[in-house]
């Protein structure tokens, strides 16, 4: 690989912040600069022509107001632009999402089966990254460039957000706790810190993948309903607390069929609750063992229950997929 300057472009979104921090890359941002050091994707041409690596983390995550067609915009075409500008011999790293796996089939999600994005419960969100991922690989490989993509889970940190801010807000500002049921369904999630390592290995050595290889980043657990109920949620709401039973799949399916009515927008509710209601454990351990990762340096201990008690101790409220 040639040597030079590494560039992560969209490092204004949180898992691109979490990237450039990992590899001292330069931050190219959408917005206007606001951090030091970070550069408008604009003024960025020149730096991604003449670096060695970029990080694309690119792309929009669903959000009530925005459309199918505006999230699909901000992956797909921005990736075929990225490509463009930068120079064959470079290594492109391409940061999609492990909703392209789809759902669970026999109780895991294996990363040698086909993609099924269209099977995971936001389909729009899914089907646009699997697209890019596409457009990175085939159109970066015509280009003399080797692409690597990352396929991480829903990446938490503090202060949370996304699926874990919305439970934690509950329980923080209104004292409420979802008990989402059932209560042993299985969420696997990636910390910020074993994604910066991943990112760390595939940069320092990416000769030692393929072009255009697949890695799905996840931590070498899961957890479940019950301990999100337990450990996150009820500490922050108090022994005075209000308890709510709420069936995830049930709730996702009474709501998107609701989602249709004029006035009412049920969908971004609907697929909230879809992701909350899905039982999930992709294979973590192929990441570990491809790029010769300790997984007992990413235990629940030093990831999970750290950030579950700085949580609890700041009781307040990031994380993206």
């Amino acid at each position: 690989m040639r040597r030079g300057t590494s560039v992560v472009v969209g490092a204004d979104g949180v898992v691109g912040t979490i990237l450039a921090r990992a590899l001292g890359a330069v931050p190219v941002v959408h917005r206007a600069p606001t951090r030091p050091g970070e550069l408008a994707i604009g003024e960025a041409g020149e730096l991604v022509a003449s670096a060695s690596l970029v990080v694309n983390s690119q792309g929009l995550r669903p959000r009530p107001g925005l459309s199918a067609e505006e999230i699909d915009l901000s992956h797909g075409p921005a990736t075929e632009r990225l490509v463009e500008q930068m120079s064959p011999g470079a290594v492109l790293v391409h940061v999609s999402s492990a909703s392209v796996l789809g759902l669970s089939r026999g109780g895991r999600v294996s990363a040698t089966w086909p993609a099924a994005p269209e099977s995971f419960p936001i389909p729009e969100y899914a089907l646009s990254k699997w697209r890019a991922e596409r457009i990175a690989i085939l159109r970066g490989g015509a280009r003399g460039l080797k692409v690597i993509v990352l396929r991480p889970a829903i990446v938490y940190q503090h202060p949370a957000e996304g699926m874990l801010g919305t439970l934690t807000g509950l329980a923080r500002d209104r004292r409420v706790v979802l008990r989402l049921l059932p209560s042993g369904a299985r969420h696997h999630l990636c910390s910020a810190m074993l994604l910066s390592a991943v990112a760390r290995a595939v940069a320092s050595a990416p000769e030692r993948l393929a072009h255009g290889e697949r890695l799905t980043v996840a931590d070498p657990f899961v957890v479940t309903n019950s301990e999100l109920r337990h450990e996150l949620c009820a500490p922050l709401a108090g022994r005075w607390r209000l308890e709510v039973p709420v069936s995830s799949r049930a709730a996702h399916a009474v709501l998107g069929r609701l989602a249709g009515l004029p006035g009412f927008d049920f969908r971004p509710m609907a697929e909230a609750f879809g992701v909350m209601g899905m039982d999930v454990r992709y294979e973590a351990e192929l990441t570990f063992n491809r790029l010769g990762l300790d997984a007992s340096q990413f235990s629940r201990e030093r990831t999970w229950s750290a950030f579950v008690a700085v949580t609890a101790g700041a009781g307040g409220t990031r994380e993206s997929s």
